[in-house]
């Protein structure tokens, strides 16, 4: 096509050279030969030929020069558009894409905690299998001792005696060394040690010892309860939860030392009573002297008291208090809360039925009802309230039923 515009385009300025000659002959000959005029009609009909064709050219040129501007703006067009939707579609799997990232994300901090617990329960099983063969071994030790008093009842004589104070201080390092082994463990996972009474203990020593007293009186008071069969399952179960929150913030803070069993290093040779009291007295040594490391640790860990601060007050008040009034007698309440309460200044607000006057600045007064007793007076206590001790402050107020 583009061939044939170019020649269509050369014959027309031939035809119009050949034209233009003729038409120049003419006029230089027409001052001698006397002009014909049809043959000038011709040559003016063939120069408005050409004229006509170069024109047509011309148009036929701009034609399609605009048609191909048209498909050239219509294909920038459609153009855009794909760019625009591959740009819309690259969007959305980006965006997909980062969902999908934040969901895994999400789902690897999820696994930490069960991470942990997997190497938590693993050092576990590592301890127990430790104990096990512990075990094992006080019972392979066992049986050679039973043999090996087979052996002396068949022998006699007096080699029996250093026989005897032989087996003996084995028994006495093997039940030492156990006892040294349960002491640490037990430290390890949370349970509360004795600690001796500081006269002006740093603020982390002193949330230690709140935290090791609370641990103590629960499991105490929880044991009591168990050998009750009269007691509500839902009141011990409260007293083991609350036990175990407070051993959980042992464990965990106590998590940061590396403590393992002091080794015990006695001679066996022993050959008399007096040899053999001095080893026992010599284990019994070492056991306290492992309460003793075990105490400096306890006392020397940082913890943190604005953290602490807010905890101990709100876990006596919430997860003790009002859990268990529900399970205590009023008139015992304040002996039995007296041990917790008293690491917050804080008390029971007493009320005697009957008594004391229901007063709003003191009371949360439900309701009132008709009573044959004084009037204004409290008949019922609905749930007990807190004071601090020092200058009476209400920091829970006693729902009360006033009497009219």
């Amino acid at each position: 096509m583009l061939y044939f515009r170019y020649t269509l385009l050369f014959l027309t300025l031939v035809l119009f050279t050949f034209a233009s000659s003729g038409y120049s002959q003419e006029n230089e000959d027409q001052f001698d030969i006397e002009p014909d005029i049809w043959e000038t009609m011709s040559w003016t009909v063939l120069i408005v030929l050409v004229i006509i064709a170069i024109l047509t050219v011309f148009v036929f040129f701009v034609i399609q020069m605009v048609r191909q501007w048209k498909t050239m703006w219509k294909t920038t067009q459609v153009l855009q558009t794909d760019t625009n939707q591959v740009k819309q579609e690259l969007m959305q799997r980006l965006d997909a894409i980062q969902k999908i990232s934040t969901r895994n994300t999400k789902k690897l901090n999820e696994m930490d905690p069960v991470q942990t617990s997997i190497q938590k329960d693993q050092k576990n099983i590592q301890s127990d299998i430790g104990q096990i063969r512990e075990y094992l071994n006080i019972i392979s030790s066992y049986l050679k001792n039973m043999n090996s008093d087979r052996e002396i009842e068949d022998k006699g004589g007096d080699d029996n005696d250093v026989i005897h104070y032989h087996l003996e201080v084995e028994k006495t390092v093997q039940l030492a060394q156990k006892q040294v082994l349960t002491l640490v463990e037990a430290y390890k996972s949370g349970e509360p040690i004795d600690l001796v009474a500081i006269e002006n203990p740093t603020p982390s020593q002193n949330v230690m010892i709140i935290l090791n007293s609370m641990a103590y009186d629960l499991g105490k008071w929880r044991a009591e309860l168990e050998q009750d069969k009269t007691v509500d399952p839902e009141f011990v179960q409260i007293l083991i939860n609350a036990e175990r929150n407070i051993k959980d913030r042992l464990e965990r803070i106590r998590s940061e030392s590396d403590i393992s069993p002091i080794p015990l290093d006695v001679t066996t040779d022993v050959s008399t009573e007096a040899e053999l009291t001095h080893i026992r007295d010599q284990c019994v040594a070492h056991a306290a002297r492992l309460e003793g490391v075990l105490s400096a640790y306890e006392l020397g860990y940082q913890v943190d008291e604005e953290e602490y601060n807010q905890f101990i007050p709100q876990f006596i008040r919430y997860r003790l208090f009002n859990e268990v009034v529900d399970f205590i007698p009023f008139e015992d309440l304040p002996k039995k809360m007296e041990k917790f309460l008293r690491f917050l200044g804080y008390e029971v607000v007493p009320i005697e039925l009957g008594v004391t006057k229901a007063d709003s600045h003191v009371h949360d007064i439900r309701e009132s009802r008709h009573t044959s007793g004084e009037h204004g007076t409290v008949i019922e206590i609905v749930s007990p309230g807190l004071r601090r001790k020092a200058d009476g402050e209400i920091i829970q107020k006693p729902v009360v039923i006033r009497g009219e």
